[in-house]
């Protein structure tokens, strides 16, 4: 019969063994994946308070509006989207000011009408191109969009009810 007291060197370097790890390789540290964020401006008047802005043959802009705390540092698509009321929306364009008074056209033309939206009108959601829009945290923030009826003549009036805005990406 063997005796007990081998099982005492043995528990001893079970226990070191398993405090160094066990295994003889270099450490692997993996980078976290980043996360990704949504930063919006929520759909708002484009004056700032109830109503809108009468469309005219000349830019028509909103007050400009800014985003709050966002951490996204990868842009990975971005959306306007504009409440516009008028009967013929083929007679306007619309455009989106960045905070770097770079302005991007946006295609109202080949969208279609969503719902309706805040007292009266149609949304109109168009994507935008990613390559050189900043970040929404950018230095000056301010960012604006505008329309422009561009039939002088009709006499159908139009209004540029609100817009809002939606960046995702990675932080």
């Amino acid at each position: 019969m063997r005796s007990p007291f081998w099982l005492v060197p043995l528990f001893a370097v079970t226990c070191f063994l398993a405090a160094c790890g066990g295994g003889g390789g270099p450490e692997t540290t993996t980078n976290p994946t980043p996360k990704t964020a949504v930063c919006e401006l929520q759909l708002k008047y484009a004056n700032g308070s109830n109503g809108g802005y009468t469309i005219n043959n000349s830019l028509t802009e909103s007050v400009p509006r800014q985003f709050n705390t966002c951490s996204i540092q990868t842009i990975k698509s971005a959306s306007v989207s504009l409440c516009l009321d008028h009967p013929q929306i083929s007679e306007l364009t619309a455009q989106l000011r960045m905070p770097n008074n770079i302005t991007v056209a946006l295609d109202l033309q080949n969208v279609q009408p969503g719902e309706t939206c805040l007292i009266s009108g149609k949304s109109f959601s168009i994507p935008l191109p990613i390559n050189g829009l900043p970040l929404p945290t950018s230095a000056d923030r301010n960012w604006t969009v505008g329309v422009t009826d561009t039939n002088s003549v009709s006499n159908q009036p139009g209004y540029m009810v609100g817009w809002s805005m939606k960046v995702e990406g990675l932080e």
